[in-house]
């Protein structure tokens, strides 16, 4: 009994953590247009569905505050 206690215990581990996963992005790029008045990120993020696994929120702070919230609802390519 012990066994099969373990058995499941480990399926359901795997499965959940599969669920779970999560990473961080690799690289972050950002550059600032003063002309325009504009920040641009690229941010690099490999995945293997960019439409299922995905950055959902990106903060911008300035001098250690929130300015900018921006949410994401998917990834353009499996890279950034």
């Amino acid at each position: 009994m012990k066994k099969f206690n373990l058995i499941i215990s480990s399926l359901c581990f795997i499965l959940f953590y599969g669920l779970a996963y999560a990473h961080p992005p690799s690289d972050i790029t950002i550059t600032y247009d003063t002309a325009t008045k504009t920040l641009h990120a690229v941010i690099k993020h490999e995945v293997s569905n960019p439409q299922n696994h995905c950055i959902k929120k990106v903060d911008v702070g300035l001098n250690g505050k929130e300015i900018i919230e921006y949410t994401i609802s998917r990834q353009d390519n499996n890279t950034t």
